[in-house]
């Protein structure tokens, strides 16, 4: 959704949403895939009754742990629109967001804190990657990129 609405501010954004988000899929499943399969969760690890206080009807995964996808997304996604907006406000509501979603899939034990800590990273080094990807290579090359759409949001 966020790349839709890019379309509609300006080329350079909609393609660097783009990039990022399929470099931030293929780290995702490069790490739990590939490096890392099989990587316990927490409900997998403390299998000893160190966990009493667990959520009736929950969905608790047990596997594929590091790192945490949804922090990566999340991170990734809220700093692609703070690149889009580019307001300090909004900037920092945005980082708090992002550490909520962090914060609760460390609460809902879905993972450990190195997973979220490692996925946020992915996620801005993700964006901060496309970012330069496209400022070097195709804006430098094709000055529509530049231009700003007529449309107003």
């Amino acid at each position: 959704m966020p790349i839709l609405v890019a379309l509609f501010i300006r080329y350079q954004y909609a393609l660097m949403g783009t990039i990022a988000f399929i470099f931030t899929g293929i780290l995702s499943y490069l790490f739990k895939k590939v490096l890392f399969k099989g990587l316990p969760r927490p409900t997998a690890f403390f299998t000893n009754g160190e966990l009493t206080n667990l959520i009736s009807n929950f969905d608790y995964h047990t596997h594929n742990s590091f790192p945490s996808g949804h922090t990566m997304t999340a991170f990734a996604m809220l700093l692609f629109i703070a690149f889009m907006i580019n307001k300090k406000w909004f900037s920092i509501l945005a980082i708090c967001l992002a550490i909520l979603v962090a914060l609760s899939r460390v609460y809902l034990l879905q993972h450990f804190f190195v997973d979220v800590y490692v996925g946020s990273i992915l996620g801005i080094i993700s964006v901060l990657i496309a970012n330069v990807i496209v400022n070097r290579f195709f804006v430098q090359k094709y000055p529509i990129l530049q231009q700003r759409l007529k449309l107003k949001i």
